[in-house]
């Protein structure tokens, strides 16, 4: 069997290749098929030098499965992969490591398995994932977990168009003032229950972006994980605007330098604490909670 020089069969690289064109072509049906027909063929050889290439086909009809919705089909894949096929430490190749936990996360949230979601979301963060695409799939996790939970009977929605009063309010870990808040409005349509990704993410952002500078100026910052004078700083807005009274709560961290040590470590403890510990504040607060 004639192999190319990283060792995998000649003619299941050609089958990738295909893959890979029909996929960027749109055609992400057909892709489907000729990875299967790479995975069952390549299924056949009992040969170790094959790992990465199995890992790939798997992760590439995953993506495809992604975009067709098919989001069982994504799960059962990327499960595959770390079961039988698992990256060993010190990978060469962290990007699909990243790429098989974030669309596990995505799946796992459009299948509204949401603690599974935020979990693949953290081992997605702790391999350095990008937090342009981390932020805004937990903002919608955590979100949906909290239209899960709520029992209370959903309101008639407002007529479109119509904006809604929003709360931002702006926490400090460790920081002894309290929150800043400010008024703000919000279009109605973004606190529906199932409210449209793309206009809900620039929302968001453009929220940040009006307050940074503002909350940057209102006080001499230090850094939130060392004495060092703050510079820049990391926000973890988090919308909570399906309650009565729509918030967005932002977790404020102060930076002495941007994608420093501090940067990573504020980051990794919102994956780990952060979430549980901003829901506690908030249950505590009573926000949004009829009195």
């Amino acid at each position: 069997m004639a192999r190319n020089p990283g060792g995998v069969p000649v003619n299941l690289q050609r089958m990738k290749d295909l893959g890979n064109k029909l996929y960027k072509q749109g055609q992400h049906a057909g892709a489907v098929e000729v990875y299967s027909s790479a995975i069952v063929s390549l299924s056949r050889v009992d040969d170790t030098t094959s790992v990465d290439f199995m890992r790939t086909v798997l992760a590439n009809r995953a993506a495809c499965y992604l975009t067709l919705e098919k989001y069982t089909k994504v799960v059962e894949d990327c499960t595959r992969i770390l079961a039988k096929y698992p990256f060993a430490t010190g990978t060469p190749n962290p990007e699909l490591m990243q790429k098989v936990h974030y669309r596990l996360a995505k799946s796992y949230h459009h299948l509204e398995k949401h603690d599974e979601a935020l979990a693949q979301l953290k081992m997605f963060s702790q391999l350095g994932g990008s937090s342009k695409l981390e932020t805004p799939l937990r903002t919608s996790i955590l979100q949906a977990q909290g239209n899960h939970h709520d029992d209370r009977s959903t309101p008639a929605p407002p007529p479109s168009g119509s904006l809604l009063p929003l709360k931002y309010i702006v926490r400090v870990p460790g920081e002894d003032h309290g929150p800043m808040v400010y008024d703000e409005l919000i279009p109605a349509e973004l606190c529906a229950a199932n409210p449209p990704k793309s206009p809900s993410c620039q929302f968001l952002t453009e929220l940040v972006k009006k307050h940074t500078e503002e909350v940057m100026r209102s006080r001499p910052w230090t850094c939130w994980n060392c004495p060092k004078r703050a510079v820049s700083a990391r926000h973890n807005p988090m919308a909570y605007v399906n309650l009565p009274e729509p918030l967005v709560i932002d977790w404020f961290m102060p930076l002495c330098e941007d994608r420093g040590r501090c940067d990573e470590e504020g980051k990794q403890f919102m994956c780990e604490e952060g979430a549980e510990d901003m829901r506690a504040w908030l249950q505590s607060q009573r926000f949004g909670q009829s009195q």
